[in-house]
């Protein structure tokens, strides 16, 4: 849920994350004596699969926690619930032992489920619906009906998605299927477990992408704005906006200058004089529509002088128009001292960006990004 402490937020201790739904996810994973040997190599290497596609494709900021269920003579929690970048999960030691009792191994699973749900909630914190992701033959050694039953009418209700990877060629289809339900039972190809799991991964990360962002619509908390107040974009800062999944790209900061055209509302965007040569090294398709910005808008793009930061020039600027909001994931920790409304004054805006859509969810703003027709760059 969004933070309303304005010292929380310029001081560090606000984060986009504040604003990201958390989604529980549990692992059931088969630890019985049948996992010994290329099985348990196998499934520890589609857990690594699985972290990496989630880590890989989530966008920044996304709230994942992770636990696992030991579903052998060994059942217990193997890691209770932790942020999915802490979690060691696939680092460690496993035993494969005794029996496959899937029922027991469910009701603790859904017991941890509700028991992290319950945390979210009593601290107040936003959430998208959970995942539990079942590893089994579906050959249980007790009765598992009654959590079967528990799991389809929570899915029924929307209160959660269940998925389950077959294990072996011989695993019990019937049983897999009354406990995920039919279309959601993935059958690895032979050797194939680690691309399954990865494959689960990608489902995960797109689900709660979608999720999150409806969440956030919901919850987010306008500031009281004005018509004419003037818009200042940390330039530089945006260019590395969802980095990790598209690259560093002019695209984010277009689709938000070109909404801001469209509304009416005064900018100034200011980049580094570095700018350009990241956008040779990392985009050079579009190192000439940067030049074309500096040349064509010189009222709107601004590039300051080398030797210089773009800071400095965009902390002036908001100095002299009080009413300025500023576009940015950096806090400017280190120019606190100079302008103490830092602390003080809700007026940096952070943003992301998820599945296709730049977020402020501080003004409850949210833009759409150009679907491209033939390159990222080709609707601009």
């Amino acid at each position: 849920m969004m933070n309303g402490n304005v010292n929380e937020m310029n001081t560090g201790m606000f984060d986009l994350a504040n604003a990201m739904p958390h989604c529980a996810v549990i692992l059931v994973l088969d630890t019985s004596h049948s996992m010994w040997g290329q099985g348990l190599t196998d499934m520890m290497a589609s857990l690594k699969a699985f972290y990496k596609t989630i880590a890989d494709i989530q966008f920044l900021n996304a709230e994942v926690d992770i636990a696992a269920v030991s579903m052998g003579d060994n059942l217990c929690m193997l890691e209770e619930f932790i942020p999915l970048h802490l979690s060691d999960l696939p680092n460690r030691s496993i035993r494969p032992k005794g029996d496959t009792p899937i029922g027991a191994a469910l009701d603790l699973a859904q017991e941890a489920l509700q028991a992290q749900i319950g945390r979210y909630q009593a601290a107040g914190i936003s959430y998208v619906t959970p995942n539990l992701i079942l590893l089994s033959d579906g050959k249980s050694t007790d009765d598992f009906q009654s959590a079967a039953e528990h799991i389809r009418c929570s899915v029924e209700s929307g209160k959660l998605i269940c998925r389950a990877i077959a294990l072996g060629r011989d695993a019990d289809m019937d049983a897999l299927s009354s406990i995920a339900g039919r279309d959601r039972v993935m059958i690895p190809d032979f050797g194939g477990m680690r691309q399954t799991f990865a494959q689960i991964g990608q489902i995960v990360s797109q689900t709660y992408e979608e999720e999150a962002q409806e969440v956030i619509t919901e919850q987010a908390m306008p500031v009281d704005q004005h018509t004419g107040t003037e818009y200042l974009l940390d330039g530089s800062n945006i260019l590395h906006w969802d980095e990790y999944r598209t690259g560093i790209s002019l695209k984010h900061l277009l689709a938000i200058t070109d909404h801001l055209k469209t509304e009416g509302q005064p900018f100034q965007v200011f980049f580094d004089a570095t700018a350009l040569h990241i956008l040779k090294k990392h985009a050079p398709q579009e190192v000439e529509i940067y030049e074309n910005l500096l040349k064509d808008d010189p009222n709107h793009f601004c590039q300051v002088p080398a030797g210089t930061r773009a800071d400095d020039f965009l902390l002036l600027q908001a100095d002299a128009n009080k009413n300025a909001l500023i576009l940015t994931q950096d806090l400017f920790r280190d120019h606190v001292d100079k302008y103490p409304w830092l602390r003080t004054e809700r007026r940096i805006i952070p943003g992301m960006v998820m599945n296709s859509v730049i977020f402020f969810p501080e003004i409850s703003l949210q833009i759409s990004l150009p679907v491209p027709e033939k390159s990222t760059m080709d609707s601009f």
